[in-house]
């Protein structure tokens, strides 16, 4: 041992493999020779064959209709020489539709002028439809909120609202945003409800209960909360969340009695 490290380049084969499996291909350009090279990556991420020259003239063709039309963000961010992060779809050749992220990154030389792009894509069809199937789920507890007349919120660990689906009429105007929702409840009522919670989420249950709620308006009444936690369930403060995100359900008052 010569006490010097040896340096050893991952194999082209070894590299290629880490691409299929992660669904990620490469993209450089010579700025200076307006030569474009892809990684086999690329060639498997949009369905070309071999044979196909690289170009982006070719990526165009394959990118979805409405997608190359919207391409002003990303042609500033190639004029002005600065990193861009862009997600589109394609059609391949079968005429399935996929979504594929792409990260660009200027190299530049020893002047600081830039020689190269370098541009990382990646399948991001999982995500895309990740993402469709929350917006879906969103707009459907949207309406159901809407239609009970009740004030639903999501929540953080500490119980303070992080997003209103939907908020019933206050009698003044009043955000609940930033606000905690615990900090509603009476705290004459307050012990009770956190119990009842904590014996909820044990069991992975919805959680149901009658309180007096003052609202942000200052208004209080007898309400019918009902609430449940979402995801892997964790201790905090006096009670126990799941991933740290609530939705709880202040419904309608049922009743002015101890307001």
């Amino acid at each position: 041992m010569t006490g010097i490290a040896q340096h050893q380049i991952i194999p082209h084969d070894v590299l290629g493999f880490l691409e299929r499996q992660l669904k990620v291909g490469v993209c450089w350009v010579n700025l200076a020779e307006k030569r474009m090279a892809w990684s086999e990556g690329i060639f498997d991420l949009f369905g070309f064959e071999r044979s196909v020259l690289p170009s982006r003239a070719a990526l165009l063709d394959r990118m979805h209709p409405r997608d190359r039309q919207d391409r002003e963000r990303v042609n500033v961010a190639l004029q002005n020489r600065i990193s861009f992060d862009d997600t589109f779809r394609i059609i391949l050749g079968d005429r399935r539709v996929r979504w594929v992220r792409a990260y660009g990154e200027f190299l530049v030389d020893d002047q600081g002028r830039a020689s190269a792009l370098l541009v990382l894509m990646a399948d991001a069809t999982t995500d895309q439809n990740r993402n469709h199937l929350l917006c879906t789920g969103a707009r459907y507890l949207q309406a159901i909120a809407k239609l009970s007349k009740a004030t639903v919120t999501i929540a953080d660990p500490n119980g303070r609202v992080t997003n209103v689906l939907y908020q019933q009429p206050f009698g003044r105007s009043a955000s609940v945003l930033g606000t905690r929702w615990i900090d509603w409840v009476d705290p004459d009522d307050r012990g009770g409800m956190l119990k009842i919670w904590r014996d909820a989420v044990s069991r992975g249950e919805e959680f149901r209960t009658e309180v007096r709620v003052r609202f942000p308006d200052g208004a209080l009444s007898w309400r019918q909360v009902q609430g449940f936690a979402i995801g892997k369930p964790q201790p905090f403060g006096s009670f126990e969340s799941h991933d740290g995100e609530i939705i709880a359900f202040p419904a309608v008052k049922f009743s002015e009695a101890g307001a």
